[in-house]
């Protein structure tokens, strides 16, 4: 069986908050809802971004990132870098000659210059942000999105304990530039906390009225 092959941009893949959501809807649940596509290019300028933002990060760290990237992702290792990109900045046309190489269906980036692409739907995949990836993602599957919920919340859990400025797992996601997901997934905290899906529709819409 084939699955969608998604590949990630490196600012994508430079934010711990989108890695994690990435990484473990790409790795919840058999058989897997799509695949993670990666070239040493995009991993090298997420790595780089990283250690830009943050240069006291100690090298076990960044190497535990760049371990990450390899066993999540498939690398694409090859793509003909000539090929032509429709985009105006020429710096992504490598990114596009990978997603065309790995027979890509889907592009997932915050990069604006692939979401003013003009003649867009004549791209052999289609171009995503996170965030409305993510909320198809969750239109696909909503177990999946639960199930890493569950997941995430046991890292933020811990990540709590040893720092006081951990972000709540919606909270992050805002942060991150995916407030729809963010939505669904402080709906899914609520069932997780043992709700049902109406109770927890409510409570939203409850929340939706304070604000």
């Amino acid at each position: 069986m084939t699955f969608p092959v998604v590949v990630v941009d490196a600012n994508v893949l430079f934010s711990r908050t989108l890695r994690s959501w990435f990484f473990n809807l790409a790795t919840q649940g058999s058989p897997p809802s799509f695949s993670l596509v990666s070239t040493e290019d995009i991993n090298a300028e997420a790595i780089a971004r990283i250690r830009d933002r943050y240069p006291d990060l100690d090298g076990g760290v960044i190497t535990k990132i760049a371990r990450q990237l390899r066993e999540v992702c498939t690398i694409q290792e090859d793509f003909d870098g000539s090929l032509r990109f429709p985009g105006d900045d020429v710096n992504d046309s490598h990114v596009h000659s990978a997603a065309v190489e790995a027979r890509a269906g889907y592009l997932v980036t915050a990069d604006t210059g692939f979401h003013t692409i003009e003649d867009a739907d004549a791209l052999p995949y289609e171009v995503y942000t996170p965030d409305d990836f993510l909320m198809l993602a969750n239109e696909q599957s909503r177990e999946r999105v639960l199930m890493a919920t569950r997941e995430n919340l046991k890292f933020y859990q811990k990540a709590l304990n040893s720092s006081a400025d951990t972000k709540p797992l919606a909270d992050a996601l805002k942060a991150s530039g995916c407030p729809k997901f963010a939505e669904v997934v402080t709906e899914n905290l609520i069932l997780l906390s043992g709700a049902s899906r109406r109770e927890a529709r409510d409570k939203m819409l409850q929340i939706e009225g304070v604000r």
